[in-house]
């Protein structure tokens, strides 16, 4: 009995990688559905907390795999995390200079307006949204289609590009793109 017990614990812990790409990517849909199903601030809201605690689960989950990491490649990571946002938000900030006005969609009105209103608002947009997104969109989804491919394409480098391609629309179309 004991040991039925603790072959199930390792499973639930996620020994099987296989296993916590597809607990990733369902739990990513089925929190961006419902949470869709509600609209304006209170949605908003809904998804930054539940997003956040999938985060957490995910990386306690993983407790015994992030040990290995080095602070040189976290900082690393961090800083090449960074750098696009900071090349963007200049960007942003010379066309707002020539157009007078922002850019953007609904979505990152809202954003904006849920910035305004509460500040801790402000490490789910720049933290826990991008590094979820980042598990669930390049990771997880990324290397289930590539395996779903591996089947049917042989070249690697066209099994990549179509993988790439599919992540990119699916992430493209759940952000109103």
């Amino acid at each position: 009995m004991k040991a039925k017990i603790k072959k199930y614990a390792l499973w639930l812990k996620g020994q099987n990688p296989k296993f916590n790409e597809w607990v990733i990517i369902l739990s990513y849909v089925l929190i961006w559905l419902y949470a869709g199903t509600i609209t304006g601030i209170k949605g908003s809201y809904l998804l930054a907390g539940s997003f956040t605690l999938l985060l957490i689960f995910y990386l306690l989950w993983l407790r015994p795999k992030i040990h290995r990491l080095s602070w040189k490649n976290f900082v690393k990571a961090i800083g090449l995390g960074v750098l696009p946002l900071i090349v963007e938000l200049i960007f942003l900030l010379i066309v707002m200079q020539f157009n007078n006005h922002l850019i953007g969609n609904s979505n990152t009105s809202l954003i904006v307006k849920l910035l305004q209103k509460n500040t801790i608002y402000i490490a789910y947009v720049v933290i826990i949204a991008p590094i979820l997104e980042e598990i669930v969109f390049r990771k997880s989804f990324f290397h289930r289609i590539d395996a779903w491919l591996a089947s049917w394409v042989d070249n690697s480098k066209w099994r990549v590009g179509i993988s790439a391609f599919i992540v990119a629309t699916v992430f493209a179309q759940m952000h109103g793109a």
